[in-house]
């Protein structure tokens, strides 16, 4: 915004009180780009929505050729807010995709609108948080982030929960007892001897820190070669040989 744009404004605002607001426009594409026919028609349906509400347009910033996921990586969509924040201006758009597709990230731009005194308006859904059916939606796409969550990390837990019962590699490290081979978990023939023994002896009963001193007296070496073994790894282990892998199934703690 220009030094001339931002003198407009103060001296619109000292003749009398304006309701001022602050356009943003989008598209994903390449060829909107070029052609323009998507910027220029939410541009336009902009200025058409301040015309008939008495709200001067005091800017329209864009973000051309960029996708809708990322809030932080538009600078249009930061400049946007930053303004509207700046000169207490309604930020209008033509959708609420062209903000986010991000429900979360939709719902951070409205609370940082509103607690800097700044509106938001998006027009085809006539959605504005201030109004009692705005405030209405918010709720709902408040439960609906909460839902896409939970449902994500369901199907996360799912999937790694399958992984782990065909044998399959979920992470970077093996766990203990077992190896990386051909993309498949499986057993490590001397670090099953040192779990067995570990059971053995949490068996007996010997607490954890028990069976740490024992293996050290053995000179029992842990992957990182040394015989300092700490309790709450003796703990990790057994937790972890009572998962299966690839057939192989060892008792839970207890």
């Amino acid at each position: 915004m220009t030094k001339r744009n931002r003198g407009v404004i103060k001296r619109v605002r000292q003749e009398q009180k304006q309701k001022f607001a602050v356009g943003y426009v989008r598209v994903s594409t390449a060829r909107q780009v070029t052609e323009g026919q998507s910027l220029t028609q939410q541009s336009e349906a902009i200025l058409r929505w301040c015309d008939a509400n008495g709200f001067t347009n005091i800017g329209t910033f864009s973000d051309a050729g960029v996708s809708g996921k990322k809030l932080t990586t538009r600078p249009g969509v930061q400049a946007a807010i930053n303004a509207a924040c700046k000169h207490d201006a309604t930020l209008v758009t033509y959708s609420l995709s062209r903000v986010s597709r991000s429900i979360d990230d939709l719902r951070s731009v409205v609370h940082r609108l509103e607690k800097c005194g700044a509106g938001f308006v998006s027009l085809r859904e006539s959605f504005e948080p201030k109004s009692a059916s705005g405030k209405l939606m918010l709720n709902i796409l408040a439960a609906l982030g909460e839902f896409e969550r939970e449902i994500t990390s369901e199907r996360t837990s799912d999937a790694l929960a399958l992984k782990i019962e065909r044998g399959e590699r979920v992470s970077r490290f093996a766990r203990y007892g077992f190896k990386h081979e051909d993309g498949k978990l499986v057993p490590e023939p001397a670090e099953q001897k040192v779990i067995e023994l570990i059971k053995r002896l949490r068996a007996k009963p010997m607490t954890f820190a028990q069976i740490s001193a024992e293996l050290a007296r053995r000179n029992v070496r842990n992957r990182a070669g040394k015989t300092k073994w700490n309790p709450s790894t003796i703990l990790y282990v057994l937790k972890n040989a009572a998962v299966t892998y690839t057939g192989v199934s060892t008792s839970a703690t207890k």
